[in-house]
């Protein structure tokens, strides 16, 4: 389905309109600039931004190229770009902040845009008692998605310099990285039987599902990588995880030690994000 005029802007002089049109399709996302005439007719393509989804335009007066608000994949941020006519493009801004909107001024100098900034901290409490609250992990960091392991630490995903990494917080606080060379780990999930952990990256291309041992041994990918997310490791060794195809979501499994995914049936992972 096309998701057209998300974002439109006039040339300095009036005479074109640039938008932003983008397809979603089996490959996934697709991303481009057009402009068209004032006066109607054929949109003529200006430059491709392909994965990297756009959220609004701006023309630089000069003609030379685009600024926009758009998703950092890397980062997994909203970020401020410069995009060049040939598609090039480079970072503006380049941090852990997210960016709404942009507004540029008349001469193209100065940029306006929203900053958010969003700090996240793990905390541990009896259930049975709500004032034994206790914070387990420094403060400054953002961290998401915590599992409880099987040996009694927490695995929880930690951004940090741009990357999403899988860090072990243990229960007196002390924290190491789970492994040395993460990138772009997410939605981490301890198997309750087993010291493996599983979890969706996309270190290789599109987001596939891996494996590893709590000490940061064994690590597997399981599933092909066709944009396959938020995985559940349930006792007896498989693994339920989501195929995102498009708009469509497809429950499958596969077993923890590897093999043919196939669908999962009546058991559907739950999605725990919106």
């Amino acid at each position: 389905a096309y998701f057209a005029f998300q974002s439109i802007d006039w040339s300095a002089d009036s005479q074109e309109i640039f938008f932003v049109e983008t397809l979603e399709g089996a490959d996934g996302m697709d991303c481009r600039i057009f402009s068209v005439s004032r006066n109607g007719g054929t949109p003529r393509p200006i430059a491709r931004t392909g994965k990297t989804f756009v959220y609004d335009l701006a023309t630089l007066p000069d003609g030379s190229g685009f600024l926009a608000n758009a998703f950092d994949r890397d980062a997994g941020l909203q970020q401020i770009w410069y995009i060049g006519r040939d598609g090039a493009m480079r970072h503006i801004t380049h941090d852990l902040s997210q960016y709404q909107g942009l507004s540029m001024t008349r001469d193209g100098r100065q940029i306006l845009s929203s900053q958010v900034e969003r700090h996240s901290a793990l905390w541990v409490v009896d259930r049975e008692n709500p004032a034994s609250a206790k914070l387990i992990t420094e403060s400054g960091r953002r961290y998401d998605t915590p599992t409880w392991a099987h040996d009694g630490n927490i695995v929880s995903v930690r951004f940090e310099a741009g990357t999403r990494m899988l860090w072990t917080i243990m229960p007196g606080g002390a924290t190491r990285p789970l492994m040395q060379q993460s990138i772009v780990d997410l939605d981490p999930h301890a198997c309750p039987d087993r010291d493996d952990i599983v979890f969706s990256s996309a270190r290789t291309g599109a987001y596939a599902i891996w494996r590893v041992r709590l000490d940061g041994s064994g690590l597997k990918q399981l599933t092909p990588g066709t944009n396959d997310r938020y995985p559940q490791c349930v006792a007896g060794g498989t693994v339920l995880y989501w195929v995102q195809t498009g708009n469509r979501r497809t429950g499958m499994q596969i077993p923890l030690d590897g093999g043919t995914p196939s669908p999962s049936g009546p058991l559907t992972p739950n999605h725990p994000h919106t």
